[in-house]
């Protein structure tokens, strides 16, 4: 049993939803450049774009928390007791939430972001103060975007354990009722 590889999942798995996230949200990278790109022929293609950036945006985070569960179950010895193995992912879903302040403090920086946008323009300040405003609101938008993820991939790992610790919850009940 080597429980650290499943501590070392749970973390890795919450880094690559990160980067994953920041790399499909963000505007340094191509996928949202593309989007902006079709806002030349209209909202139609902006809107089918973005459809298409979701959609393809889905498989990495999918694939990841598929991986680090069976390498959480399996690593905590889950191939011959499956307690453990749950017990694996459960330690894995911690891991991946120990970073969780970090994570809501970028998630909430976005908000801030825009609400300071949105009190320069209606002060009436310079336009480069507002340029500098909707510069911090784009980086808001992705750590938001890169929030959100973390916390639907968490939240994945976490409703697994807990799944598992019910249904066994419920296994033992009726092994005592049957005697």
């Amino acid at each position: 049993m080597l429980i650290w590889v499943t501590i070392i999942a749970g973390l890795l798995v919450g880094i690559i939803i990160g980067k994953a996230t920041e790399y499909y949200t963000s505007h340094d990278f191509k996928p949202t450049q593309g989007i902006v790109a079709q806002g030349q022929s209209g909202p139609a293609t902006v809107i089918i774009q973005g459809l298409a950036v979701g959609m393809q945006s889905t498989p990495i985070p999918v694939i990841t928390i598929a991986i680090g569960i069976t390498i959480a179950y399996y690593f905590s010895g889950g191939a011959e007791n499956t307690l453990m193995g749950l017990y694996g992912v459960g330690l894995a879903a911690v891991a991946m939430l120990s970073t969780l302040g970090i994570t809501l403090a970028a998630d909430a920086y976005g908000p801030i972001a825009d609400n300071a946008g949105g009190n320069a323009e209606m002060a009436g300040l310079e336009p480069e103060v507002r340029q500098r405003t909707d510069e911090l609101d784009a980086v808001g938008n992705t750590t938001a975007a890169t929030g959100k993820g973390f916390a639907i991939g968490s939240a994945a790992l976490t409703a697994l354990a807990l799944l598992a610790a019910y249904l066994e919850e419920i296994r033992f009940s009726l092994m005592h009722l049957r005697g």
